[in-house]
């Protein structure tokens, strides 16, 4: 099974693939040829929908049946939440959403976040 993970918000996107053998072992060592990357950065704006938005995660799954599986994640924060209101601002102006229905963790919610990620100020690197 070969597994890809995209992350988004704003202009930035992660995406990271993993390989499962039939004998159950992974192989985390599969990169991304740039057609791959470059489908990924194509596929949420593809995917917006009016007062909806777009999807922050998504995890797209290939079975050894050529199988396409894929769960797209709205609600919970990108890049597992280590990410600049910034990006997650920006993010609200290219793919709005009505702001009753943004997760509380995000910067433009009304009253904004009850849920707090991280500090622009914090040192994460």
């Amino acid at each position: 099974m070969l597994t890809l993970r995209v992350s988004c918000a704003g202009g930035m996107t992660s995406t990271g693939y993993i390989a499962t053998r039939t004998s159950g072992t992974l192989n985390r060592n599969v990169r991304l040829v740039d057609d791959g990357h470059l489908a990924a950065l194509l596929l949420r704006p593809a995917m917006h929908q009016p007062g909806k938005g777009s999807w922050y995660n998504a995890v797209i799954k290939l079975d050894k049946f050529a199988q396409l599986h894929a769960v797209y994640d709205y609600d919970n924060p990108p890049f597992a939440g280590e990410v600049e209101s910034r990006f997650l601002i920006e993010d609200q102006r290219l793919y709005p959403r009505e702001p009753a229905t943004l997760p509380l963790w995000h910067p433009c919610r009304p009253g904004g976040p009850t849920v707090v990620l991280l500090n622009d100020d914090d040192d994460y690197y």
